[in-house]
């Protein structure tokens, strides 16, 4: 508790009054009121009760008045820009200020500071210290009992002794799960035994007494590593008597798989590198033909040419075969359509 308040600013009284202003399980809290603005409320209160302070919002008539205040349509008269005060700076130069207790001029003060009783200010006043609080207050109308006195005995109510009972986690029982699950879920025993699978195999990574042969679980090999939720994960695929046809796949901790099967998570490493090696190995030696050519032909003037040119030559200069001409006499068609002279 002493780690909380020094780090947090928050004591026991205060943790109350944030569960109910933001709401907790027992309490739905203030509407619209989050954990930002009650927080903000706490802080600003220093030495007080705020328990004591939260049921006083219908039992002190103070903020009856204070709500009146606020609430108020106050005119701001002529302010002197250079003491704040009621007045102008003009008139205070000519006859004084009577806040400044001066009969010429009048003693510059920053806005910020001004202390001027006038009615405006007195009501600005009131809206900077009690504006939160007042529209918690107002919040805190529309709940039916505020504070819940329950909520508040339950959470000062003391448990200094709690009964210890000691839960060893034994193994899951498929049977009994599977019987539940169709009796209450109407579930298949297929669906019951691929919703346990993952907790039977948890269970028997951490028990490093737990005996395959009794429990029918055997990890056949790694698939693939995995990050889940930023963790290093291994795929895992498993033999289980209770399962038919694929086998079925886990994904387990590889510290805690690496522990119980440190065998397995060798083999599986080795592998890897050796299929990391032959990528390298064919990835080096494809570069490698990419970067060589095939050695130059000759042409039939003796010239070097590459790959098929030698047989497009030979077909380029080739002479192609004569065809009678069967234009001479015949009637062409010129673009526009209309025909044109006879060759």
């Amino acid at each position: 508790m002493a780690d909380i308040e020094s780090k947090l600013g928050l004591n026991r009284e205060k943790l109350i009054a944030l569960a109910v202003l933001s709401g907790c399980d027992y309490s739905s809290g203030l509407p619209s009121v989050g954990k930002e603005t009650a927080l903000k409320f706490l802080h600003s209160l220093q030495h007080v009760d705020v328990i004591e302070r939260l049921r006083s919002w219908f039992r002190d008539q103070k903020y009856e008045m204070l709500e009146k205040k606020v609430d108020a349509m106050v005119k701001k008269d002529s302010h002197c820009t250079h003491c704040q005060h009621l007045g102008t700076r003009s008139s205070h130069q000519t006859n004084g200020c009577e806040a400044c207790d001066t009969k010429k001029t009048c003693r510059p003060v920053q806005p910020e500071s001004a202390d001027c009783k006038c009615e405006w200010h007195e009501q600005s006043a009131i809206k900077q210290k009690w504006k939160l609080e007042l529209e918690l207050r107002k919040k805190a109308k529309q709940v039916k009992m505020f504070p819940p006195e329950d909520v508040i005995r339950e959470f000062l109510n003391k448990n200094d002794k709690v009964e210890r009972v000691d839960v060893a986690w034994t193994r899951p029982k498929t049977s009994q799960f599977e019987s539940f699950m169709s009796n209450t879920l109407r579930w298949k025993g297929q669906d019951s035994r691929e919703n346990l699978f993952p907790v039977l195999t948890c269970w028997h990574l951490r028990n490093k007494n737990d005996n395959t042969c009794d429990t029918g679980l055997m990890p056949i090999r790694v698939v693939k590593e995995r990050v889940v939720q930023g963790a290093d994960f291994f795929e895992v695929e498993w033999q289980a008597e209770e399962f038919e046809g694929t086998p079925p796949t886990t994904t387990e901790p590889q510290k805690l798989f690496e522990e119980k099967y440190p065998e397995m998570v060798r083999c599986y490493n080795e592998k890897l590198d050796e299929l990391r090696g032959k990528k390298s190995h064919r990835s080096q030696k494809t570069r490698t033909s990419e970067n060589s050519f095939e050695s130059p032909q000759k042409n039939r003037n003796g010239k070097e040419v590459v790959g098929d040119t030698a047989e497009k030559e030979k077909t380029a200069i080739e002479p192609l075969p004569t065809q009678p001409s069967e234009s001479r006499g015949r009637r062409v068609t010129r673009d526009d359509g209309k025909p044109k002279a006879g060759l």
